[in-house]
């Protein structure tokens, strides 16, 4: 096997260990890490991080998930609760995150100043049709001062947080795997995937991997994250006004 076709063949894995986490078929997802991490010995330095980005990316999703039995044990409100479970990304971040550091590789190369001048356009089109989307769905309501500041850092928390993973770490991952149209396009998909655990049908799954290509499009052309961070907080901001979390707008 030629190592351009390991490269895809690891990456059409990650899409499918992700679609398999998500529908919580986790013995199927770690058997298989298992054995790639068995076998990665005979395997080239970039495959074998990306296995080992890809055993602690889905060891710190399993953990993720069960922080949410730590959080019901405190004595805090359902909104603080789900503002800090937010925070709780920082673990599959940190873990994959120090895998990386251990190879002694580059974590996120998205650093530079945002060149705007590569993405304007396309930025203010996006920009624009996320507004047309939730638009209709708007209403005016009557929201604390003390909500929307919940409302605010929920967003900053989400956004930030959501863009550092999937378009900063992983996205630069696959593209030492595969071309980088390749790698905007599986780490989409996997992004889109993430979304079958909140009960969302095919068709919302489908809309969030287009997203996923448009910010890892204005990722790449930028050299930043600073475009897709910024729209990711609109969305999450827009989700949460239009009543997709209800309990931060009560």
């Amino acid at each position: 096997m030629k190592n351009p076709m390991i490269g895809l063949f690891l990456a059409f894995l990650f899409t499918f260990l992700q679609a398999f986490f998500q529908l919580k078929f986790y013995s199927v997802v770690f058997v298989s890490l298992l054995i790639l991490m068995i076998g990665n010995v005979f395997l080239a330095e970039k495959f074998r991080l990306f296995i080992w980005v890809l055993g602690a990316f889905f060891l710190g999703e399993m953990i993720y998930m069960y922080t949410d039995r730590f959080l019901l044990a405190l004595p805090f409100s359902e909104k603080i609760n789900l503002v800090m479970a937010r925070f709780f990304l920082l673990i599959p971040i940190g873990l994959v995150t120090y895998v990386i550091y251990k190879f002694k590789k580059t974590i996120i190369p998205f650093k530079d100043r945002t060149k705007w001048g590569n993405i304007q356009k396309r930025f203010i089109f996006g920009l624009l049709i996320i507004l047309s989307v939730f638009l209709p769905s708007l209403a005016i309501r009557d929201i604390s001062i003390t909500a929307w500041l919940i409302i605010l850092l929920y967003s900053l928390i989400n956004g930030t947080l959501l863009e550092l993973l999937w378009r900063g770490i992983l996205l630069n991952q696959l593209r030492n795997l595969v071309s980088e149209k390749m790698a905007i396009l599986f780490v989409s998909i996997a992004y889109g995937l993430s979304y079958l655990s909140f009960g969302y049908s095919t068709l919302v799954i489908i809309n969030y991997s287009i997203l996923g290509v448009f910010l890892g499009v204005l990722t790449i052309q930028s050299k930043s994250l600073v475009p897709a961070i910024i729209l990711q907080i609109v969305i999450t901001l827009c989700s949460i006004i239009t009543g997709q979390i209800p309990v931060l707008i009560v």
